[in-house]
């Protein structure tokens, strides 16, 4: 039996889909990378690649000889939207996606109560409570727009003159939060413009999301937002049901680590990288145990140490043999040399002693062909 029929038969066993980790010099990532996009593909799943190299591997022509349409993920669609606080889980991942930009804890509650705030005034006005980005922009971005709604609602009798100011007073209390809402507004419109949803599973029908943040350098806080919204808006009524990450074995891997750690079980995250043990020591755990199996290649040396602690030992039991000779003269006549009756041979076995599963020398020369596969904690060395 070859990897790929054990990885199969291995995959029947399992109630959904297997998630793949290939990490290291090998030819792996040809073969499981074409593969899961060709599963994925008979499934009518939507596929999100998330695309941290600074040089494609070829994954687009991949996707599009299987039959993909590709959506450029940086050049704006629907992902989330942060606004519409209407409910508890909705309010964290506003707070959530605040943090990302380093805004304080008293900061944040302030921008939940503007956008309180703007619901009770629609909520009044018999308006939806859903907001938007368009709507914050467009209704309520200046004082001088709040008033005059205010001041037709006084004259329409919805509420009171007294009520009306007190209004007022109170968005001028909160406003200051909406100036500072405002300055993420650019980088939020592309992805945040609200859809109906089942519009936006038909728009994705046989389509990959390829997103590919290599190309936006150190720029964390933008990668961290748009792999943010991604996940919030996979945790709804997304068809995204296989996300692809690859890398290039660089970089701090905060996003590989928050969709490990965050991502609903529902959704195979399968990562492709150059060398995952470049990771932080206090993530790669975490990123590692996402993983249903691992396969890895060919590691440089430094690598390939915390691959063979990753790999286990195993208990190797080991014999000695020894010789002493005699070298007095009445020993070694003739008869006693040819007889073996100079010498004592000796035979120990030792306790069975811990070794390392695989060795880093053999680890950091591995041909492309050669793999060590980890299933289920089932360590096989095998060939492709």
């Amino acid at each position: 039996m070859n990897c790929l029929s054990y990885i199969e038969h291995t995959t029947r066993q399992m109630e959904r889909s297997a998630q793949y980790l290939v990490s290291g010099e090998t030819q792996a990532h040809e073969v499981l990378l074409k593969k899961i996009i060709h599963k994925a593909y008979l499934e009518n799943h939507t596929l999100l690649v998330i695309d941290e190299t600074k040089d494609s591997i070829g994954v687009l022509e991949k996707l599009t000889s299987e039959g993909y349409s590709i959506i450029n993920g940086l050049s704006g669609m629907f992902i989330f939207n942060p606004f519409n606080i209407t409910t508890l889980t909705n309010i964290s991942r506003l707070r959530q996606l605040l943090e990302t930009f380093q805004v304080t804890e008293k900061e944040k509650q302030k921008v939940v109560s503007y956008l309180s705030f703007i619901q009770h005034i629609r909520g009044l006005e018999g308006k939806s409570t859903n907001l938007t980005v368009s709507i914050l922009g467009k209704e309520y971005s200046t004082y001088e727009a709040v008033a005059r709604k205010l001041h037709n609602m006084e004259k329409g009798g919805i509420i009171e003159e007294d009520e009306m100011y007190f209004l007022l007073s109170k968005y001028s209390e909160l406003s200051s939060a909406g100036a500072e809402l405002e300055d993420l507004f650019p980088l939020l419109q592309p992805f945040v413009e609200e859809v109906s949803v089942k519009q936006n599973q038909k728009e994705f029908q046989k389509s990959a999301v390829v997103l590919q943040t290599g190309e936006l350098g150190r720029d964390q806080n933008f990668k961290q937002m748009v792999i943010q919204l991604l996940k919030f808006g996979m945790d709804g009524e997304s068809n995204i049901n296989t996300v692809i990450y690859i890398d290039s074995g660089c970089g701090s891997r905060e996003e590989l680590h928050y969709l490990c750690t965050e991502l609903c079980s529902r959704v195979n995250l399968n990562v492709f990288s150059k060398d995952i043990f470049t990771a932080p020591s206090a993530m790669l755990t975490e990123i590692l145990n996402r993983s249903d199996i691992k396969i890895y290649g060919r590691h440089n040396m430094a690598s390939a140490e915390l691959l063979e602690n990753e790999l286990g030992e195993i208990y190797v039991s080991k014999s000695t043999y020894n010789e002493t000779f005699d070298r007095r003269f009445i020993s070694n006549k003739p008869w006693d040399v040819l007889l073996g009756r100079n010498k004592t041979q000796g035979y120990q076995a030792l306790a069975p002693a811990k070794e390392a599963m695989h060795s880093k020398e053999l680890l950091s020369t591995l041909r492309l062909n050669q793999i060590i596969m980890d299933v289920s904690g089932r360590k096989i060395m095998t060939t492709l």
